[in-house]
């Protein structure tokens, strides 16, 4: 293994910094992320790989912008769907575990006990339990915030 292996590039760390933070949300945050999530469905309509991957990318980029966890969990389940019609299942779950962890630390710091349950749901679809279990210790933890 290189040293260039071990040590993270620019792009990486830009794009980490951006799924942790969310950036900065852009003007009219949901409208972009609803476009974006138009062109993907279009796109998945065709059949291209290509365009399908293309437009994922671009309302990945939306939805990490808008600061909001519902966006995440659209990006990450139309990550799934793309994997179906293409056949790049793996590769596509990744994206969406992506995007569900990025959703589900939104959820928790908004403190959206309702994001977390459907993240949990998106985690399971995925067969991840261990993530299940972290959504249920959180969802857990924001009940006891409300209630006390």
């Amino acid at each position: 293994m290189t040293g260039q292996d071990e040590i993270p590039t620019a792009q990486q760390a830009f794009t980490a910094s951006l799924m942790l933070t969310g950036g900065h949300a852009s003007p009219a945050p949901a409208r972009r992320v609803a476009v974006g999530l138009d062109a993907v469905e279009e796109a998945m309509a065709t059949g291209d790989a290509s365009l399908m991957l293309r437009t994922w990318h671009a309302a990945c980029l939306d939805a990490l912008g808008s600061q909001q966890w519902e966006p995440m969990v659209a990006v990450g389940d139309a990550a799934r769907r793309i994997g179906q019609i293409t056949g790049f299942k793996i590769s596509f779950t990744a994206k969406a575990r992506q995007a569900y962890h990025v959703g589900l630390y939104r959820a928790h710091k908004q403190q959206a006990a309702e994001g977390v349950r459907r993240i949990a749901e998106a985690f399971a679809a995925i067969g991840d339990g261990e993530a299940v279990e972290q959504c249920a210790a959180i969802a857990e933890r924001l009940r006891a915030m409300e209630a006390g």
